[in-house]
């Protein structure tokens, strides 16, 4: 093939400016077939090839408009990486963690007192640290989700509607024995969540799916060891049926946290998108 000096400069540019896009090199082929077959048309009928190049070039686009066409979704936002979502990743990675020292501790607090009557000081104190990481897991989790939302561009209704009932869920942790209700709140709202991430094709798929089918697993496994105990009694207290509670729990908690932990890193890894200038990030 010739050498375009002017398109090869302006791939380039484009490439720097939508380098967080998973289909970057399949893109950029794309675009290269494209202004490379218009600037020989160009050139074959005559016109210098240098006056080929940027004549291809300007029916093609400015770079800094053609990237942002390409980060544009369907709700008007921007799908791109920024420093807040690089920071949300932290909020999923700490989360991930907060998760499962929960039930850490909620295991050795039901271990201590079976019925979780909370009568020995280790058990008490046990379980008051397993409500305060919960506290911690489900305000960061919120915050990694409010990140993701971000570095989608937005999500629609559906996506809303699973972050709203997520965060009340997070306010509904703080009456941690309440663990249906707070718990129901977390479960539907994940999964609607993870649900509208999950059609953009953004973010890796295996830690979304566990994300947003993790907590609905292990409610699943609750509700199956609850019934063989007889009716499930939607208000009752935790320690009625402990060991069900936390089997269940656990279950949905761990692939929940490998979600989480595989989504921080995936937004941890990336850097800030460049649409206006290759050196210039967008930080908000």
């Amino acid at each position: 093939m010739a050498s375009y000096d002017l398109i090869d400069a302006y791939i380039e540019s484009l490439r720097g400016r939508v380098r967080w896009r998973h289909d970057i090199d399949a893109l950029i082929a794309e675009v290269e077939d494209h202004l490379y077959s218009t600037a020989e048309r160009f050139e074959a009928s005559g016109i210098d090839r240098v006056l080929s190049e940027r004549a291809a070039l300007e029916r093609f686009g400015d770079p800094t408009i053609v990237a942002k066409a390409y980060a544009a979704t369907p709700n008007g936002g921007l799908a791109v990486p920024t420093e807040s979502t690089r920071t949300a990743g932290w909020f999923a990675i700490a989360s991930a963690i907060l998760w499962v020292t929960v039930v850490g501790f909620w295991w050795l607090a039901g271990l201590l007192e079976p019925r979780y009557e909370l009568q020995t000081g280790v058990a008490s104190v046990a379980y008051a640290a397993g409500a305060a990481a919960l506290l911690g897991a489900t305000s960061s989790m919120v915050a990694a989700m409010l990140g993701l939302h971000r570095r989608h561009g937005g999500l629609g209704v559906v996506g809303t509607v699973g972050l709203v009932l997520a965060a009340a869920g997070v306010i509904g942790g703080l009456l941690a024995w309440v663990f249906t209700g707070w718990g129901t709140l977390m479960v539907v709202g994940t999964f609607l969540f993870g649900a509208a991430l999950w059609k953009p094709n953004v973010a890796p798929q295996l830690p979304l799916a566990l994300m947003a089918g993790g907590p609905v697993i292990g409610a699943v496994v609750w509700a199956a060891l609850r019934g063989s105990q007889g009716p499930i009694d939607l208000t009752g207290l935790w320690g009625v049926h402990w060991f069900e509670n936390q089997v269940g729990m656990t279950i949905g908690v761990v692939l929940l946290a490998l979600g989480l932990l595989g989504l921080g890193r995936w937004l941890r890894s990336e850097e800030p998108a460049t649409l206006g200038h290759p050196n210039q990030p967008i930080v908000a």
